[in-house]
């Protein structure tokens, strides 16, 4: 919306024009009027429009010195002129003051409605063209800033651009802002970075969600997960700033975005001097690992590490008594050596990210190992793409704890599993957990690929688990269909086909039977 002001000695004229011209379809939300031109400078001074509509013959100051001298406070003010003359002086003098339109008394109304909805457009254009020509200068400083071989000095324009003048006591802060938007029903690591559609919603809530008067903020997007945040304030620290900004801005930019996110903030040490502003940005860096171990949704402030802290060797050796509890099937024993370990490790955030993050790999190629020797495949088939590289894309440590656990207790009880039923129950349950999902799965397809006859097949089942097979295939297709409908990507009326039921009826009936609620009932509760 607009500001506008109207100058025109003909009280009849100006009362007409503020009554009978609809200002707010315009575009317009305030609308003043005055008499002359003395009375027009001071309600400019104290409106500040935006549009002046202004007559140009008028006794004493005339509408054309009242221009000149309202451009001297307003240079960026739109001006309409309005004359009962076709005078060439006065023509060119409105040349030379810009004016946007010169329109001719008496008024035609359609006209002037016209030149003021094309003056508000042309006024709305200039303010995005502003602002993105603002945040573009901003952006650039504050990766300029960041980069090794800047020379500050030849910021200073910039930096007075975006700070204002240097102040007794001013001082700088950099901070490292980590996004990860969150897809629905998405693992760990299907996590998004920030698409060029979000990065402008959420610079605006960036700058609403840290917004003060006690310091001043630049913004920089860079890469598609990080953005940099250089504060610069009279005293401010690495600890001025608010505690529940960080999650006011998750609720921002999740109701900007529709969808959820993870936050995660490194802020560096402050320093009175922009050429050690790159120092605290380094020092925002090293904070940021900090999420790894702590998890998101947190600020990390830069300590100097302590010098007395004892080393934390990640060797071989603490792996020992986990490869001793596997080889004495105590899944307990090898689950706690599990949890001690993350906790030790997650009070370290020292420790390199990389080396820690190889060392849980270690354990669980050491878990591989164990697997193979006793013939029981540690992943099925369609989750053997979920390798080294997966693996080192977990987010955090407390997600490499959990898959571990996942892998662990999966792992001994299929070989205590495949121990207490022998193995061609094992088989039989192996094949069944590759087949689920296949229509034509059956006892006899199984005896022909175990070279086993289908009445044996029965019996030997029976015996060990006290169940049918066709009980087994149900309970394994109904657990599978469970896990589909948690995971908000896969469609209702997809489960049924996914878990090797062609009768979506038929899938509804048997999952009543099994679980008491009908699939969308089972969803709904999730």
């Amino acid at each position: 919306m607009a500001k506008l002001i109207i100058v025109d000695d003909e009280k009849s004229t100006r009362e007409g024009l503020v009554q009978y011209i609809p200002w707010n379809s315009l575009g317009i939300d305030e609308v003043e009027s005055a008499g002359s031109g003395p009375e027009a400078l001071a309600a400019a001074a104290r409106m500040r429009p935006d549009i002046l509509l202004s007559d140009i013959r008028m006794p004493g100051m005339n509408g054309i010195e009242f221009a000149t001298r309202l451009r001297l406070v307003l240079p960026d003010c739109k001006i309409i002129f309005l004359s009962g003359y076709a005078d060439k002086e006065y023509l060119k003098s409105a040349i030379r003051l810009r004016a946007v339109h010169y329109l001719e008394k008496p008024i035609n109304r359609p006209e002037l409605i016209r030149a003021v909805r094309e003056t508000v457009d042309a006024l709305a254009l200039e303010r995005i063209t502003a602002a993105e020509s603002d945040a573009i200068i901003r952006e650039k400083l504050a990766l300029d800033l960041i980069r090794e071989h800047t020379d500050p000095a030849g910021l200073a324009q910039q930096i007075k651009y975006a700070f204002g003048e240097p102040q007794p006591g001013g001082r700088y802060v950099a901070s490292i802002l980590r996004i990860d938007i969150q897809t629905d029903g998405a693992a760990d690591i299907d996590r998004h970075g920030i698409d060029r559609n979000y990065r402008e919603p959420i610079r605006r809530a960036i700058d609403e969600a840290f917004g003060s008067p006690l310091y001043r903020h630049i913004v920089g997007f860079i890469d598609n997960r990080h953005v940099v945040i250089h504060f610069c304030g009279i005293g401010i620290t690495s600890r001025s700033l608010p505690p529940a900004a960080l999650g006011r801005l998750k609720a921002m930019i999740e109701a900007a975005i529709g969808a959820e996110v993870d936050l995660f903030m490194g802020v560096g040490g402050s320093t009175d001097r922009i050429s050690e502003v790159r120092a605290s940005y380094e020092h925002a860096e090293s904070a940021l690992q900090r999420r790894f171990f702590t998890g998101p949704n947190q600020v990390a402030i830069y300590e100097e590490p302590a010098a007395d802290t004892p080393p934390y060797p990640l060797d071989d050796s603490r792996l020992l008594p986990f490869i001793s509890s596997l080889h004495a099937f105590d899944t307990d024993q090898a689950l706690r050596h599990l949890v001690r370990l993350h906790d030790e490790i997650r009070l370290r955030p020292d420790l390199p990210v990389g080396r820690v993050r190889t060392f849980f790999y270690g354990m669980l190629l050491e878990l591989d190992a164990f697997a193979a020797k006793h013939s029981v495949p540690l992943a099925e088939p369609n989750e053997l793409a979920y390798a080294r590289d997966a693996f080192f894309r977990l987010p955090d440590l407390a997600a490499i704890r959990s898959e571990l656990l996942r892998r662990i207790e999966a792992a001994l009880s299929r070989v205590q599993a495949k121990n207490n039923n022998g193995q061609h129950v094992y088989a039989i349950m192996q094949y069944i957990r590759e087949h689920y999902h296949e229509d034509g799965l059956s006892i006899n397809r199984m005896a022909e690929h175990l070279y086993l006859t289908p009445t044996y097949l029965c019996r030997i089942f029976k015996e060990k688990t006290g169940k049918t097979i066709n009980r087994h295939i149900t309970e394994v297709r109904i657990e599978k269909a469970k896990e589909y409908l948690k995971d908000g990507r896969v469609k209702l009326s997809d489960v049924s086909s996914r878990v090797g039921y062609q009768s979506a009826n038929h899938f509804t009936k048997l999952f009543k039977k099994m679980t008491g609620l009908n699939p969308s009932e089972f969803k709904e509760r999730q």
